[in-house]
C-alpha cells in the first residue's frame, strides 16, 4: 500500500537484443598483477646498485608507481600495467657484518664455557634506520674429558639398549646410538658427538677433537719432570697441534661412521 505516491513496478525483463558476455577487470587482477610486479621490482632492485666487492645493498625509501590501461569494472581482455620503483640503498660490507654480528651473538647468547657456535650466526637486516638486525645461531654443548669419563664408567659393560637408556636420561643428549655391547674397561669407550647436518657434524667435531688434544697435551706436559728440555717438547707439541687440519680428520670420522 503506497499513500500520497506512485508505485512504478516493472515486470520480468524480456524482449532484449544483441545479449553477449564480455570479459571485465576485476580487482583481483589488477591486485595481481601489481603483486607480480612488486615482486620483480624487490628482486631485480638490488641489482641496479653499483658496488664494491663482498658488498650487498638493502633498498630503502622505495616509492612505486603503477598506472593500467583500463580501470577496475571496465570491458577488456587484457590488462596492461605501467611501474616504475626509485629506491635509496645502504651499502654493507657481508663479511664484516657477519663477523660483528656472530661476535656480539656469542658474547650475548653463549650458555655456558662447554658450548661452540656451531658455524656463524645468521644475519638478516630488519630494518635501516635504526640500523636493526635479526641474528640466529647454534650451540652446541661439547662433552668434556671428565664428562666422557664419567659417562663411561656408568655404562662399562653394558647392553646398547641398557646404555642408549642411560645416555638419553642424563639430559645431555638428544639421540644415542650404541653400536654394540660395550667394553668392560671404560678406558675402550670413546664418544663421537653429531649435531644437525654432516657440515654442523664437522664443526662439532672439529671442536671437540682439538679440545681433547689440546687437554691431553696439557695433562702430558703437567706429568713430565720440570726440565728445560720437556718444556721444549710441550712448547714443539703445542705448535705442532696448531697446525694439524682438524676438519680433514673430522670429515674422516664421519664418512668411518
Amino acid at each position: 500500500m503506497v499513500a500520497n505516491g506512485v508505485l512504478v513496478k516493472n515486470s520480468q525483463l524480456s524482449g532484449g537484443q544483441e545479449a553477449r558476455d564480455f570479459q571485465a577487470v576485476a580487482q583481483t587482477d589488477l591486485d595481481g598483477v601489481t603483486a607480480q610486479v612488486k615482486a620483480t621490482f624487490a628482486r631485480e632492485m638490488p641489482h641496479a646498485f653499483t658496488l664494491a666487492p663482498a658488498e650487498a645493498v638493502v633498498p630503502t625509501h622505495c616509492r612505486f608507481k603503477l598506472t593500467a590501461n583500463h580501470r577496475v569494472g571496465a570491458e577488456a581482455r587484457t590488462l596492461s600495467v605501467n611501474a616504475s620503483e626509485a629506491c635509496t640503498g645502504l651499502a654493507y660490507n657481508r663479511e664484516q657484518l657477519t663477523q660483528r654480528a656472530t661476535a656480539l651473538f656469542s658474547a650475548h647468547t653463549a650458555p655456558g664455557a662447554q658450548y661452540h657456535l656451531i658455524g656463524e650466526a645468521q644475519v638478516q637486516i630488519i630494518r635501516v634506520a635504526p640500523l636493526t638486525v635479526s641474528c640466529r645461531g647454534l650451540w652446541a654443548y661439547s662433552l668434556s674429558q671428565d664428562e666422557e669419563q664419567f659417562l663411561a664408567e656408568r655404562i662399562a659393560g653394558e647392553t646398547p639398549q641398557q646404555a642408549t637408556k642411560y645416555l638419553l636420561e642424563t639430559g645431555f643428549l638428544a639421540r644415542a646410538t650404541v653400536p654394540d655391547k660395550l667394553p668392560q674397561d671404560p678406558a675402550h669407550i670413546h664418544f663421537q658427538v653429531f649435531v644437525g647436518s654432516q657440515e654442523q657434524t664437522v664443526k662439532a667435531n672439529v671442536h671437540q677433537l682439538e679440545h681433547h688434544m689440546i687437554e691431553e697435551v696439557t695433562a702430558w706436559h703437567a706429568w713430565l719432570p720440570d726440565t728445560p728440555i720437556n718444556h721444549m717438547g710441550a712448547e714443539l707439541a703445542m705448535q705442532v697441534l696448531q697446525e694439524v687440519e682438524w676438519s680433514h680428520i673430522a670429515k674422516l670420522i664421519v664418512v668411518r661412521s
